[in-house]
């Protein structure tokens, strides 16, 4: 089993821009493979362009899992939109 997601911080979590990780991370919690990408939303007025971007990083975590893992036998998808 795995899991690939990403981790948007807020602009106005300054903490968080100055002292939380950035990019790709991969964790194995329990036999569960999880490939998490932490960044900054920097087009919140910009919706369209905001979904482009959380689209495209999570399809490149993607091909990274399947890359490192094969192809999952089950797929399971949130989306807010």
């Amino acid at each position: 089993m795995g899991v690939v997601n990403s981790v948007f911080r807020s602009m106005r979590d300054i903490p968080g821009l100055l002292l939380k990780t950035y990019g790709l991370k991969y964790e194995d919690a329990n036999g569960v493979k999880t490939y998490r990408w932490h960044g900054v939303n920097v087009t919140l007025r910009i919706p369209t362009l905001s979904r482009k971007i959380w689209v495209n990083i999570n399809l490149i975590n993607v091909e990274k899992y399947i890359k490192e893992n094969g192809l999952p036998d089950i797929s399971h998808v949130h989306s807010n939109k």
